[in-house]
């Protein structure tokens, strides 16, 4: 990323020289529509460079986040179907009747924000009783009445000895995982 950002840098100054050169262009005294149209194919080509690199940059992020991600989704899946652990994780019995029942709220049911009231969906989902991350038992699951934009749903959550964080969007992707084993 630092070759990348060293031209986006390179290609900001030039696109600020570029904008002072058509703004001094319009601002000539007596300037010819030859002047003007140099300065405005400058400062559009800068421009056009400018948003080439972003994108380049947004891509190559794009890129490393879904390497990411799909590291970590192979690594869940390999500790759900208790064919490996993380390395230096200390050794657990995983077996694929060891699951738990819980219901979350599946937020990519519901209709886009801004459509009109929230309804929210809420989901009963079967996951690993084990935490993706570590491979320990996760916490015992506790019931809660939450409300928003005026609707009440109940969820349940639960803390893991562990300390990681298991986010509903994520349950919602493993419980999909554990269907299919």
């Amino acid at each position: 990323m630092t070759e990348l950002m060293t031209r986006w840098n390179a290609s900001h100054d030039r696109l600020n020289a570029a904008t002072i050169a058509r703004d001094e262009a319009f601002r000539a005294s007596n300037p010819s529509r030859q002047q003007i149209a140099r300065a405005q194919e400058a400062y559009d080509a800068a421009v056009a460079a400018h948003y080439a690199i972003l994108d380049e940059m947004n891509a190559a992020e794009d890129a490393e986040n879904r390497a990411e991600e799909a590291a970590a989704v192979a690594a869940a899946e390999a500790i759900i179907r208790g064919r490996e652990r993380p390395q230096g994780e200390k050794e657990h019995t995983m077996r694929n009747t060891d699951t738990m029942t819980v219901t979350v709220r599946d937020r990519s049911a519901e209709s886009p924000w801004g459509q009109g009231r929230t309804s929210p969906v809420t989901r009963t989902v079967t996951i690993s009783a084990f935490c993706p991350v570590c491979g320990e038992r996760r916490g015992e699951p506790f019931g809660m009445n939450q409300c928003d934009d005026g609707a009440w749903y109940w969820v349940q959550r639960w803390d893991n000895p562990c300390g990681h964080l298991d986010r509903y969007p994520d349950v919602i992707k493993e419980s999909e995982s554990v269907n299919m084993a």
